[in-house]
């Protein structure tokens, strides 16, 4: 007989209101529900109660990451004379 997966228990530190999440995160607690109507986000929902977990907010930032860019991908910026001409920024 197969067992069946159990879940570890997640503490309650790592449940994370609308407010702290959306600080956590650095945005507007609109943005947040934005995002979490738009189910780009992972949440708990209830009526009336909304939760977050620290480590889906952690997945969330990790798949939006933006890689640096390489010294041999970075172009200076062209920078717009008065007469119209573009020319270099200097290095």
């Amino acid at each position: 007989m197969a067992r069946s997966a159990v879940m570890k228990p997640t503490p309650l530190s790592d449940l994370f209101t609308k407010a702290e999440a959306s600080s956590y995160l650095g945005i507007a607690q609109r943005t947040l529900d934005d995002w979490r109507t738009a189910q780009a986000i992972p949440c708990i929902e209830r009526p009336g109660y909304v939760r977050f977990l620290r480590s889906d907010l952690d997945a969330f930032i990790q798949r939006h990451r933006v890689a640096a860019r390489t010294a041999s991908t970075y172009r200076p910026r062209r920078r717009r004379q008065s007469n119209g001409s573009t020319t270099s920024l200097p290095e």
